[in-house]
């Protein structure tokens, strides 16, 4: 009902990139969204990093518009999970961090980010305390093959540094070790949603029970505004 509050943002699909910039263009002119929301998975045999898509990222980039990977599930196309398993359980759990793990990658060691340095991009409802291990993996892996041209020849910097200065990640605050998360990726990098009305959206007291989580763990009072609301408006430009 607040019309200053609830911001929608576009939806878009890279089966044509070229018509998915056009239609990011209409909708920063015409309804001045400031995200646009993709599914991180592989569509028509293409991943994110495939260079057909730069005309998309390129525009994003140039609009200023934020780029929110968001996995699901049941879908047509290619999915990690559903590939394997047929409970929903498996599916829903591991589709969704699998797949944002694969796009982080795109991003940054897949070398996205290193070739429209003022893109930003939010990854979303997958959790976030996984990052730090994955964001070292990857760093580790860039180091160990820096002389191979193929593998690391398209970045000039390590994945987590490209991270921190264009990449924001979602975050539950009952995850274990959100405080080890806010510290490997910097307190301004970290975005909080109710994810109402699924099953972990708490309602009613959706921020009481996000600031008790945190404050015990002992994220600091600073920290948590920021997590909670402060960085967001920071990232899509809401301020």
């Amino acid at each position: 009902k607040d019309s200053e509050r609830l911001i929608p943002v576009a939806l878009a699909s890279l089966h044509d990139p070229m018509l998915a910039a056009d239609a990011l263009r209409r909708a920063s002119s015409e309804t001045h969204f400031p995200a646009v929301m993709l599914r991180p998975n592989p569509v028509n045999g293409r991943n994110l990093n495939d260079p057909a898509n730069d005309v998309f990222w390129a525009t994003a980039e140039e609009l200023g518009i934020v780029v929110a990977s968001h996995e699901g599930t049941g879908s047509a196309g290619v999915e990690y999970g559903p590939d394997r398993f047929s409970s929903r359980l498996a599916q829903h759990a591991i589709s969704h961090v699998f797949e944002q793990m694969q796009a982080v990658y795109c991003f940054t060691a897949g070398g996205i980010l290193e070739r429209f340095p003022g893109l930003r991009v939010a990854f979303l409802e997958a959790g976030g305390t996984w990052l730090p291990p994955w964001l070292h993996r990857l760093d580790e892996h860039v180091e160990q093959l820096r002389d191979v041209r193929s593998e690391t020849g398209c970045i000039s910097q390590m994945p987590s540094e490209y991270f921190r200065s264009q990449c924001w990640i979602g975050c539950e605050p009952d995850e274990p070790n959100v405080a080890g998360l806010l510290d490997y990726v910097g307190a301004d990098r970290v975005l909080w949603a109710s994810d109402f009305p699924h099953p972990d959206g708490k309602f009613p007291g959706l921020v009481d029970s996000f600031v008790d989580a945190l404050l015990a763990q002992g994220i600091a009072a600073e920290q948590v505004q920021r997590f909670g609301g402060a960085n967001a408006v920071a990232l899509y430009g809401l301020g």
